[in-house]
C-alpha cells in the first residue's frame, strides 16, 4: 500500500513522541515491516546503521534512519554478517530482488544485549515476508513498589465514657508520672510526660479497630 509523505511524516512523527515518552530506564523494542529500505551507508547513518548493511537506501529508509539516529537507537539486522538468505526479509513477486523491510530496533545502548537478528527462510507465518528472528539478552530489573505509608493507629477514647475505664487511667497515669526523674529540664521532662500519657493511654483504651473498605458496592 502506497502512502503520501503526509501520511509517513505524521506516523513517523507520533512514533518520536512515543519514543520519547518513554522513561529513560525502559527497554525499547520497535519490531515491524516499516516498508523501507536503508541501504549501507554507515558512514553517514552510524551508529544507527550496522557494518553490515546490504542494498540502497530509498525515501522511507531516510525517514527510518532519521527516527534513529535523533532517538539513538540502532538497527539491529545490520549489525551482524548473514548470507542473504538470512539478511533479506522480502522477496518482490515480479522482479525476484530481495529487500530487507522487515526490523529489530532498540537503543543503542542496548545493542551488546542483542546476540542476533536474522530472517528464518524456512518459516511459515502466513505472509509474503520472511520470519525475523531477534536474540536478546536484556537484563530486566523489577520495578520498586513503593508501599504506602500505613495510617497512624487512633486510639479508642469511646472506652473513656466508661467511668471504670476513665477512672483506671487516671490513676495509672498518676502512678507513672511520680516515677518520673527530677529533672531541670522542662523540654527533657515534657518529653518523658509525653511518654507516659501516651504509652498509659495505649494500654488501657486500646486502638479503634481498622475499617477496610469493600472492594466492591452495594449493587455488586
Amino acid at each position: 500500500m502506497m502512502h503520501t509523505d503526509a501520511v509517513k511524516e505524521e506516523f513517523y512523527r507520533q512514533l518520536s513522541e512515543v519514543i520519547r515518552g518513554t522513561p529513560e530506564s525502559d527497554k525499547v523494542v520497535l519490531l515491524g515491516d516499516f516498508n523501507a529500505r536503508v541501504g549501507r551507508d554507515h558512514r553517514n547513518y552510524g551508529p544507527a546503521l550496522g557494518h553490515f548493511g546490504k542494498g540502497n537506501c530509498n525515501s522511507n529508509g531516510e525517514l527510518l534512519l532519521n527516527l534513529c539516529t535523533q532517538h539513538n537507537l540502532v538497527i539491529t539486522n545490520t549489525y551482524f554478517h548473514q548470507l542473504d538468505h538470512h539478511y533479506y526479509t522480502w522477496k518482490h513477486p515480479r522482479s525476484k530482488h530481495c529487500h530487507l523491510l522487515d526490523y529489530v530496533i532498540t537503543k543503542k545502548e542496548h545493542k551488546k544485549e542483542v546476540l542476533n537478528t536474522r530472517a528464518m527462510r524456512g518459516e511459515e507465518c502466513g505472509t509474503d515476508h520472511y520470519l525475523v528472528k531477534s536474540r536478546l539478552r536484556f537484563q530486566i530489573r523489577p520495578r520498586i513498589r513503593r508501599i504506602a505509608p500505613k495510617p497512624p493507629r487512633k486510639l479508642n477514647v469511646t472506652n473513656l465514657k466508661n467511668s471504670e475505664a476513665k477512672r483506671k487511667i487516671q490513676q495509672e497515669i498518676l502512678n507513672n508520672v511520680q516515677e518520673i526523674g527530677r529533672t531541670e529540664n522542662v523540654e527533657n521532662y515534657w518529653n518523658e510526660l509525653k511518654r507516659v500519657v501516651h504509652e498509659t493511654s495505649e494500654t488501657v483504651l486500646g486502638f479503634q479497630a481498622r475499617k477496610h473498605q469493600d472492594w466492591f458496592s452495594r449493587q455488586v
